[in-house]
């Protein structure tokens, strides 16, 4: 459906940027283009993720999430502190950084890589699993105290770290977990490497990270 809106709204200017008699023609030819982008990216290319299973270092890290509300506090009021979210005992992933992957989450969790990260409300068990074939690409672990996690043999390259948080404490139990998403570099020169994956917290620079249910 995202994918389709954007593909109307393309389609309208290209039919503004060229004479009457030849808007057809562009438009024919900008569908063309995108079914044969969307068949290259709907068949799997092992060759595209290759990389990320070569050898590499341990990475660590840790997800944290600095909402823009506070923490209600007893009697209804909301002016307790800010609430710092997290992925504790909850699956965070490490995803090569490809076009097929950033379709996948586009086409099969509505998430898309923004500048200061993605918050994506209630997301169930069943949504979590990653498609087949390309899952054998995707690392899964589970995050420790205070959303800390870690991934062994990792090499150097673009990746998207996926987890799963706990949702505000203002959404009142409406919903089970949330998802985040953020793209990473890891520059290792042979060393461990430490990740603060932090979503959003740098409102001047990407404006405050809104939650997209």
């Amino acid at each position: 459906m995202i994918r389709m809106i954007r593909l109307v709204r393309l389609v309208a200017l290209a039919g503004l940027a060229v004479p009457m008699s030849g808007c057809m023609t562009a438009a024919a030819l900008y569908i063309a283009h995108e079914e044969r982008e969307i068949a290259r990216l709907n068949t799997p290319d092992p060759s595209e993720y290759a990389w990320a299973s070569a050898p590499g270092v341990t990475v660590t890290g840790v997800v944290r999430l600095p909402t823009t509300q506070t923490r209600p506090i007893p009697g209804g009021v909301r002016n307790g502190p800010r609430e710092i979210l997290t992925c504790e005992g909850r699956e965070v992933r490490l995803i090569p950084d490809t076009p097929r992957m950033r379709f996948i989450l586009e086409r099969e969790f509505d998430l898309r890589v923004e500048g200061g990260g993605a918050w994506q409300n209630g997301f169930f068990h069943h949504e979590w699993a990653w498609p087949s074939p390309s899952a054998e690409a995707v690392r899964e672990a589970t995050c420790g105290p205070d959303g800390a996690f870690t991934f062994e043999e990792v090499p150097e390259g673009a990746w998207l770290v996926m987890a799963r948080i706990d949702p505000p404490a203002y959404d009142e139990g409406l919903s089970k977990a949330d998802v985040v998403l953020k793209a990473v570099t890891i520059r290792s020169g042979g060393r461990p490497v430490h990740l603060d994956v932090q979503i959003g917290g740098n409102d001047l620079l990407y404006g405050p990270t809104q939650r997209k249910s």
